[in-house]
């Protein structure tokens, strides 16, 4: 893992450094901070022309000073995003440093620039791009954060730490109730928009306290890559909100974690409403109060969700067993979602459920250790179901309204190549009740899509482990 604590072992001037101990993992606007300390470096970093624009980037900023080492009577102005270069006369003269720096800066330019995404999306979401070829910043704190995925901007995000949001907004205070009963593991009802009010007001009453800044998640705008380094990139305490238009957004290798676990409305992890072209990939969510992923009831037309680790895992819950029951919560209207590759785990329910008017692909994901129900299937779900593994699952699947074609078996799954081009896996069970409904009406609206490939379920266990979840790319 990146050691951010490592400093490098300069020698006693610019034009002196000693390379060997140089950490290699210290971020780039760090290493110009321990050059700019050291005589003669302190003017190149301050008074060379080129980077006197705050809009620079870290990978810009690398590159000028790469190339003023390399010709420094004339450094050259180079910008990442234009790809432009430009001479400027230097306003100082000072020794050259050693080739040396040279490559090290040359190394720390080709590192920021491979940054980004990796892979791209399967199924529904094909084709997204996020931010695109949009130089990498990197937030140094919870208000770069909210400031880069909230603006107008095309951006690459790189976190490359924790951002805890913990306590940032103060105490919530409220009502709340107990739908659950008064148990250590069961989880408290926060009274949001009277929904004890209105649903459980035979529940005993009782006082909140939770944390405010998971009340309401992060807004991410339009054409947005929020990627993690490594296994370093983690939001604590505040989900992230995909809405009102927001569309072409890339979430990977992140995770989101500890959003007021003992209270159900505390807030979710990440939220989909009335957007189009989302993919989620290689994310991890964990101690949740609410949804780990939920699609709203507005369209979210095309939405892929894939390589990620739902971890149910919980001091309270709903059912009061450690294990959640709000897992993945899909009930919008004509939303198109590819769920690929991700590993369920000790939940209790709605893992997802799915309504209103909802297609959604589900291909080679791991579902272990569910203490309830995996799929939870009512009106306007529409669910295609193959090559999938269900581990200690006490109900696999369960109705009221909805359609479901399980690939039950070799023959019925021949159907499936009338409608995605080939034929349906099948699924694989242990410890649970096999699914063997196969309706087949609903197929006909994969036509024409972008369909996620399937690989048999022997393989699914062993990919799953392998690669669901951060820091697993």
């Amino acid at each position: 893992m990146d050691n951010p604590n490592m400093r490098p072992d300069l020698g006693p001037t610019c034009a002196e450094p000693k390379t060997k101990g140089f950490g290699r993992y210290l971020p780039v606007e760090r290493w110009i901070l321990h050059l700019r300390r050291l005589p003669g470096c302190g003017d190149l970093i301050l008074k060379h022309p080129c980077l006197s624009s705050e809009k620079l980037s870290t990978l810009d900023r690398v590159l000028i000073l790469s190339s003023y080492i390399r010709r420094p009577s004339r450094p050259v102005c180079f910008n990442s995003s234009s790809k432009s270069l430009q001479s400027s006369k230097a306003l100082v003269q000072l020794p050259a440093p050693t080739m040396k720096i040279t490559a090290i800066f040359a190394a720390l330019a080709m590192r920021a620039a491979a940054i980004g995404v990796t892979g791209t999306a399967e199924g529904f979401a094909q084709g997204v791009t996020g931010g695109g070829s949009a130089p990498p910043v990197y937030p140094n704190d919870i208000h770069d954060l909210v400031s880069y995925l909230g603006d107008d901007s095309p951006r690459v995000i790189v976190l490359t730490k924790t951002f805890d949001f913990r306590g940032s907004e103060g105490p919530g205070e409220g009502s709340g109730c107990l739908p659950w009963g008064n148990g250590p593991r069961c989880q408290i009802a926060i009274n949001q928009n009277d929904w004890c009010t209105n649903y459980q007001p035979e529940a005993p009453v009782v006082n909140v306290n939770y944390d405010k800044a998971g009340s309401l998640a992060i807004t991410v705008k339009s054409n947005k890559s929020i990627v993690g380094r490594g296994s370093d990139g983690v939001i604590k305490g505040k989900g992230l909100r995909i809405v009102s238009g927001a569309n072409n957004v890339i979430i990977q290798n992140i995770a989101i974690t500890d959003i007021n676990p003992q209270y159900v409305w505390g807030g979710d992890a990440i939220t989909v409403n009335d957007s189009d072209m989302v993919w989620i990939d290689h994310v991890t969510t964990a101690r949740i109060g609410r949804q780990h992923i939920v699609l709203g009831t507005k369209a979210s037309k095309r939405v892929t969700i894939s390589n990620n680790f739902i971890d149910g895992t919980s001091d309270w819950s709903a059912t009061c067993d450690g294990h959640h029951y709000w897992g993945i919560y899909l009930t919008g209207s004509s939303d198109l979602i590819t769920m690929k590759g991700n590993y369920i785990y000790r939940t209790s329910g709605r893992a997802p459920k799915v309504k209103g008017n909802t297609l959604l692909h589900a291909v080679n994901n791991y579902w272990y250790d569910n203490t309830g129900h995996a799929f939870e299937i009512s009106d306007g779900g529409y669910v295609l179901a193959e090559g999938n593994v269900f581990q200690n699952i006490v109900n696999t699947a369960e109705f009221s309204g909805g359609q479901l074609f399980s690939s039950p078996d070799a023959n019925t799954n021949g159907v499936c190549s009338n409608f995605i081009g080939r034929a349906c896996q099948l699924n694989g069970y242990g410890s649970s009740g096999a699914m063997s409904r196969a309706d087949t009406n609903f197929l006909v609206n994969f036509g024409g899509k972008n369909i996620a490939s399937a690989s048999p379920y022997t393989s699914v266990v062993a990919s799953v482990n392998a690669h669901a979840g951060y820091g697993k790319l």
